[in-house]
């Protein structure tokens, strides 16, 4: 990723140089505040492959994925607008490792849809600048189910997500800035066993918070490139497991997102967007208690990270 990431910096450093600060009102289908014109339809495919790791004690814990993504919007208003976003998890392998002794589990099917709303509160044309309000709603369609040794796991999240919002930014003639701020409640989670439903285990439910800041610049009609950073607050994570008579907490940690974007605009209404992300999480307090005698011992979970690069169209219609 070293030379996607120096192209990312080499562009933005020749765009500060030539930068244009008259306002721009002019609606682009990839502005950082998204808001197509009244009566727009628009459509995202994106594919995407992710991975995470972390380290506790002697055990490594890994996941890869890959995934598609299909949103689709519509602009009612100039102030309005609404969008559903279906995913499908092509496949997911989950390795833990401890003392070179390696147990997977593999996943895929179809997610959790979400539904999401915006409407633009402030616009900069008489405002000081552009505000917009935010809600996503991702209720769940059923419990979650772990794989075993014959039968894959689903990708639904076992429970449901709720998310609001609000960005405030200003768009130029040839760059913009956007601050947001976002609060994802997940709801209790609940996953069971494909050879034994009966016994399931569940997750409490926990918030997390993200602030972030992004910054674009547009270097003519055919390239703009964004660069976003973000700072994460993860609530803590509380699983019971009667099965195993266990209970695992993770507390409440914190992480740092940095990300970049490649727009190549290759028509009017039409884009293909290389997107890459990366998390870096500090290191987190984990108890382990036996349910049963309230027995208990304690590690670390180091070393945590996620990455994702995504290819997606992005198109008006």
């Amino acid at each position: 990723m070293k030379p996607f990431l120096l192209i990312a910096f080499s562009v933005s450093s020749l765009c500060a140089t030539a930068a244009d600060w008259n306002l721009s009102s002019e609606k682009g289908l990839n502005d950082l505040m998204y808001l197509p014109k009244a009566q727009t339809y628009y459509g995202i495919s994106k594919i995407s492959a992710g991975s995470a790791e972390g380290q506790i004690g002697q055990i490594k814990i890994e996941d890869d994925n890959t995934k598609f993504n299909q949103e689709i919007g519509y602009a009612f208003s100039d102030k309005f607008l609404l969008a559903v976003d279906i995913g499908y998890l092509l496949s997911q392998k989950a390795k833990t490792t401890v003392s070179n002794s390696t147990s997977e589990s593999k996943s895929k099917g179809i997610e959790d849809p979400s539904i999401s709303l915006k409407y633009r509160a402030l616009n900069q044309n008489s405002s000081a600048f552009n505000a917009d309000l935010k809600l996503a709603l991702s209720p769940s369609l059923g419990k979650q189910k772990d794989s075993d040794t014959n039968n894959k796991g689903n990708a639904y999240r076992g429970g449901s997500l709720y998310s609001v919002g609000a960005d405030i930014g200003k768009k130029y003639t040839a760059m913009s800035w956007k601050l947001s701020t976002e609060v994802d409640f997940y709801g209790k989670k609940k996953s069971e066993s494909q050879t034994a439903p009966i016994t399931e285990d569940s997750d409490k439910a926990r918030t997390d918070v993200n602030v972030g800041f992004s910054w674009q610049w547009v270097t003519g009609d055919l390239f703009t490139i964004n660069i976003n950073i973000a700072y994460i607050i993860q609530g803590e994570n509380s699983n019971e497991d009667p099965a195993n008579d266990l209970r695992t907490v993770i507390d409440s940690t914190k992480g740092f997102a940095f990300g970049t974007d490649l727009i190549f605009q290759i028509a009017k209404n039409t884009s293909i967007n290389l997107e890459l992300n990366s998390i870096s999480y500090d290191d987190a307090d984990l108890k382990l208690t036996q349910i049963s005698d309230g027995s208990s011992a304690t590690g670390t979970v180091r070393d945590a990270s996620e990455s994702v690069f995504s290819i997606a169209a992005k198109y008006e219609f």
